[in-house]
C-alpha cells in the first residue's frame, strides 16, 4: 500500500479513482486530429500561413495566440485544442507518447513517460490557466514538465 492510500484510509478519505490507461482508439486519435485542425484554423485566421509542425516552433505560435488574447477564458475547446498542440510538441521533445485515460469522468488524452505510470495531462495545462485569468508560458510548461518527469523517472527507474 503507497503512502498515499495509507494516508486516505486514515483520515477515512474515498479511495482514489480507479484509471485504465490505454492506446488511443482510431476515435480518440480524429478527437486529437480535429483538435489539431481547430488551432490551424486560428493560426490560418490570425496569422497566416502560420500552421502547426508539432516541433518547438509551435510553441512560438501558441504563445503569439495566448498574448494576443485571440481566444476569450470561455472558449474552453478551443484553449483545450492549443494544449494538444502542446501536448504535441511534448511528445516530440520529452519522448511522451499519446495514451487515453479512462475514469468514472470519462475519457481524456494524455501523454505516458515510456511504459511508467507517470502520465502528463497536456488538454488542460493551458485552458485551465487561462480561465483563472493566469499568465501563461508555454515555454515554461514544457520545462517544467521536462524537469518533473527527470526527476521523477529518476525514482521510477530506481524502484526494485
Amino acid at each position: 500500500m503507497g503512502i498515499a492510500s495509507l494516508f486516505r484510509r486514515l483520515i477515512g478519505a474515498q479511495p482514489e479513482p480507479q484509471q485504465t490507461v490505454t492506446m488511443p482508439s482510431p476515435d480518440d486519435l480524429e478527437r486529437l486530429q480535429d483538435q489539431r485542425q481547430v488551432v490551424n484554423a486560428i493560426l490560418a485566421e490570425h496569422y497566416p500561413p502560420a500552421s502547426l509542425s508539432g516541433t518547438r516552433a509551435d510553441l512560438a505560435l501558441l504563445q503569439k495566440v495566448l498574448d494576443d488574447r485571440v481566444l476569450t477564458p470561455d472558449q474552453t475547446y478551443e484553449l483545450q485544442s492549443l494544449g494538444i498542440a502542446l501536448g504535441d510538441v511534448m511528445a516530440a521533445r520529452l519522448g511522451l507518447h499519446w495514451v487515453t485515460v479512462e475514469d468514472q469522468y470519462g475519457r481524456d488524452p494524455a501523454l505516458q513517460y515510456e511504459d511508467t505510470s507517470l502520465i502528463v495531462y497536456p488538454l488542460t495545462m493551458i485552458s485551465k490557466r487561462v480561465e483563472r485569468g493566469e499568465s501563461t508560458q508555454v515555454a515554461w510548461l514544457v520545462e517544467t514538465t521536462q524537469e518533473q518527469l527527470t526527476k521523477l523517472g529518476k525514482r521510477v527507474a530506481a524502484l526494485p
